[in-house]
């Protein structure tokens, strides 16, 4: 029985990744270039299709029946035939409630401002309208309802607490420009972003960049998914489950980076997540010495020099920046080039590892270039804080012991 998604560009696209991880079955990527070849497939004998963009509304004109969510956002991005009836349902509402409760984003009594006016934008005001939100406007090209507003209207941007972008700008391009200038959002607490390729858009690193917590869509679209699978084969998750399909999905699809400064425990942690999660790792510290025949980092400093080990470490970094599922473990000055971490930024999850000084024996830093005393150490920490800050996703502290570090991040993705 044929199940998949119907979509126009679906190059980008996670959810066979997803669905076959849910429930063993071969999961198709439906791509139709219009709207005819959509209805001509409808026709079909099929399983269940999710629907995504452009074609959400024509399912929602399509189906036999309405579920009750469907009907009042006037938006299907899931069809189910049973028997030559085709149901339509909305599953990007429970996909955007389970993100905001994830990341445990509180709406009730703010204000909140979503970028787009399409089907999807129905779906987030519904949600948001469900979980009290004070006041829900939206940002639009062309403003036609007394509740759009343009791009550029700073006074609206001004008072939003909590901001969500329902397009799709940023899908896959690196290079996309934020929809608004985060500056201007001086009350904004939360980003939301329901692109989820990359993990990270230039919008999330923007909002950051401002202070705003901020956050990708692969949350909301491991949730519809999870919601599809209940509505077909009848199996119910409760939120642990969920969370334990996302994080399936995140350390499959993303990469996880530790940084931090010296003797935070990355290495050891590294190691012992690498073995509780069962997927690999690179220490870059030790593929720069494995790539150097066994040559040690003091040495590499002392008979080449800084700059040579640093590019020896920028050019690993580049290497498994292009890939997914491993565990990046950074020496502590890597995140001092900038292009290293934009390499790393968009699809990774980052956890910065922070240790109590009083709690590292100095006798374990003979050897090391930089940092041979705790005053040495002391003033790497102090310069180099706000660059950790900066990138991380998560604060990890390893100070107590390096299984509730383990736990810690293992609870975090």
């Amino acid at each position: 029985m044929k199940i998949g998604l119907v979509g126009k560009d679906l190059k980008y696209s996670l959810s066979k990744k997803i669905h076959e991880m849910l429930n063993g079955n071969s999961y198709e990527l439906l791509s139709f270039p219009n709207e005819s070849e959509v209805k001509d497939f409808l026709k079909e004998d099929f399983g269940f299709v999710n629907v995504t963009i452009p074609y959400k509304t024509l399912a929602f004109e399509s189906v036999d029946e309405l579920a009750k969510i469907a009907k009042e956002t006037h938006t299907v991005n899931l069809i189910i035939n049973r028997k030559g009836k085709l149901q339509g349902f909305n599953t990007d509402a429970y996909g955007f409630g389970y993100l905001l409760d994830k990341y445990r984003i509180k709406v009730e009594g703010k204000d909140c401002l979503v970028f787009g006016t399409g089907a999807t934008s129905r779906t987030i005001k519904y949600v948001l309208n469900l979980r009290g939100a004070k006041s829900i406007k939206f940002l639009s090209r062309k403003p036609e309802n007394e509740d759009e507003y343009s791009y550029n209207d700073i006074g609206v941007i001004e008072k939003a607490q909590v901001i969500v972008n329902s397009t799709p700008v940023g899908t896959d391009d690196l290079l996309a420009k934020p929809l608004i200038d985060f500056s201007n959002a001086k009350e904004c607490e939360y980003f939301v972003d329901v692109v989820y390729k990359p993990h990270k858009s230039n919008m999330v690193l923007a909002a950051k960049e401002h202070g705003i917590k901020a956050y990708g869509g692969l949350a909301m679209l491991v949730g519809q998914a999870v919601r599809t699978n209940e509505l077909f084969y009848g199996k119910k998750y409760n939120k642990s489950d969920v969370d334990e399909v996302y994080r399936k999905v995140a350390i499959s699809t993303l990469n996880l980076v530790l940084i931090g400064h010296p003797f935070s425990g990355k290495t050891t942690i590294s190691t012992s997540l690498a073995r509780e999660l069962i997927i690999p790792w690179i220490d870059v510290d030790a593929e720069i010495v494995r790539r150097e025949n066994g040559l040690s980092i003091p040495e590499i400093f002392e008979q080449k020099g800084e700059e040579y080990f640093r590019e020896l470490e920028s050019a690993i970094i580049e290497e498994y920046s292009s890939k997914v599922g491993y565990i990046l473990s950074l020496g502590a000055g890597a995140v001092l080039n900038k292009k290293n971490m934009d390499l790393l930024v968009h699809n990774s999850i980052i956890f910065n590892i922070k240790r109590d000084i009083n709690t590292i024996d100095e006798k374990s830093m003979f050897g090391r270039p930089l940092t041979r005393t705790k005053k040495e150490l002391e003033k790497i920490i102090e310069n180099r804080a706000k660059i950790y800050e900066k990138y991380e996703d998560y604060l990890i502290d390893s100070t107590s012991s390096i299984n509730d570090a383990v736990e810690l991040i293992r609870r975090s993705i």
